[in-house]
């Protein structure tokens, strides 16, 4: 994303080859699962007899993964704000890793990208911003992003009119096809497609207003974890669904059925408390009473319509407690189900 412009001496553009050349470029960006961090490839082809990529002061070619043609001048010195590196061909490639978090505000989990802004970046010399080129126009520009499968695009917007370009998405890549165009910005808005399920799972357990509060759905970086303590589930020392337990499991499964990529990974988890007597006889540890409700929601979620192909269950018995086992609000803490919602591999 760093501006790029041709170098040429004043006698070369003064010649007719030079001023009707033309520039062809592509700037690919593979985004990582944090939404911030990337890899770009970048490649400019031209039949300018030279061309510059300029970095900024504090830049130097040790920054690239890749470089060619790997004859090139890097040149910290000419310019008082910015780094060069001077290609003695009119076409080269590139490839670097960097970070969008400058660029980037994040409002609600939706990801709000804009590569250039005046209040931060003033145009430079001879009116350049954004994406551009020098002195003439791109004849074709191509702005892609590669997103990771966490993530989806919301929204997408460029500066130029349609006849100048136009987008093009593709499963998970966004293309900006542009055509004789130049100072080129973009606003590209994306999120954790678990923020999505997220609410989903939120707004069903809200449609009746009988969700209890301290029910948790948490979207993250890989899913979306709905922690559902046991006390809402089940009755003291059962392993069968009360009938409330029911109803807050069926709402969950209403809100999943037609998200058919969507995989569901129930784990039971419990205190450290002894198996009580009533339970003695039929399981011999926290673990097997964990696993036994793991079990009895994932078969009430396959009744309520989520097929079993997306339904797993483990049980971790007292072995990831969440707070200490010394009082017994904290034992009530880990005393829970905990249902994993994440992309079926």
């Amino acid at each position: 994303m760093n501006p790029r412009s041709l170098l040429i001496p004043t006698l070369l553009l003064l010649s007719g080859a030079v001023a009707r050349a033309r520039t062809a470029a592509e700037n690919i960006f593979f985004i990582k699962p944090d939404g911030i961090t990337y890899l770009n490839y970048s490649t400019t082809r031209s039949d300018y007899p030279n061309y510059s990529l300029f970095l900024k002061k504090d830049e130097t070619d040790g920054l690239f993964d890749y470089i060619y043609p790997n004859e090139y001048r890097f040149d910290s010195k000419s310019e008082t704000e910015r780094n060069v590196i001077l290609f003695d061909q009119g076409s080269y490639a590139t490839m670097r890793p960097g970070r969008l978090a400058d660029r980037v505000t994040v409002d609600k989990g939706v990801f709000t990208f804009v590569n250039w802004e005046e209040s931060k970046n003033p145009k430079l010399p001879g009116g350049y911003f954004g994406e551009w080129t020098s002195p003439n126009d791109f004849a074709q520009y191509v702005y892609v992003w590669v997103l990771p499968d966490n993530l989806e695009i919301v929204s997408f917007e460029a500066n130029q009119p349609v006849e100048k370009g136009t987008w093009q998405p593709r499963r998970n890549t966004l293309a900006w096809y542009g055509r004789d165009v130049n100072n080129i910005v973009f606003k590209i808005q994306y999120r954790q497609k678990t923020c999505r399920v997220a609410e989903l799972v939120s707004t069903a357990l809200r449609s009746n207003g009988t969700a209890p509060k301290d029910i948790g759905v948490l979207p993250e970086q890989e899913d979306v974890r709905v922690i559902l303590p046991s006390s809402i589930l089940f009755p003291s020392g059962s392993p069968t669904l009360s009938d409330p337990g029911k109803t807050v499991i069926g709402q969950i499964a209403a809100a999943l059925k037609g998200e058919e990529s969507q995989h569901c990974i129930v784990e039971g988890h419990t205190d450290n408390s002894p198996i009580g007597p009533a339970l003695q006889g039929r399981f011999s540890s926290n673990w097997e009473l964990s696993a036994a409700r793991s079990l009895e929601v994932v078969k009430f979620l396959e009744q309520a319509g989520i097929s079993g192909q997306r339904l797993e269950s483990r049980a971790f018995g007292p072995n990831r407690p969440v707070a200490p086992n010394d009082t017994e609000p904290n034992r009530n803490l880990n005393r829970r189900i905990v249902i994993r919602i994440r992309p079926a591999s």
